[in-house]
């Protein structure tokens, strides 16, 4: 459409915790994850304070949580966010990483994990 942009974000949690898919510990780690996640980027204000533009028409959010295998041997839990925002207009996007970061640390849920990281890139 005329006057449109679209932007793409890649967001990553890393958990930094190891987690075996055969003992039941991951699922309810995912879930959890997954659902802090998801309280945290479904809520409007939320959005409107993480994106640096306010009139924006939409944003598609997905959600993944796997296992990553590290050198260690050991398989960490990580969540994945792809986000695409559409804006009216030309105004280039940006998410707040800091902002992304301070709200997943402020969730309860995240008290699961002591050693989160977060990643951010334009895609």
């Amino acid at each position: 459409m005329e006057g449109e942009s679209t932007f793409s974000f890649y967001l990553a949690v890393h958990t930094g915790t190891n987690y075996q898919a055969d003992d039941g510990s991951y699922e309810i780690a995912a879930g959890r994850l997954l659902a802090m996640l998801s309280l945290i980027l479904g809520s409007r204000k939320n959005m409107d304070d993480l994106l640096s533009v306010k009139n924006y028409e939409c944003s598609v959010i997905d959600l993944l949580a796997e296992l990553d295998e590290c050198s260690t041997g050991e398989r960490e839990l990580v969540a994945r966010v792809s986000m695409t925002v559409v804006t009216k207009g030309k105004e280039k996007v940006d998410i707040s990483k800091g902002l992304f970061s301070k709200l997943i640390r402020q969730h309860e849920l995240a008290a699961t994990w002591n050693s989160l990281k977060i990643a951010k890139r334009a895609i």
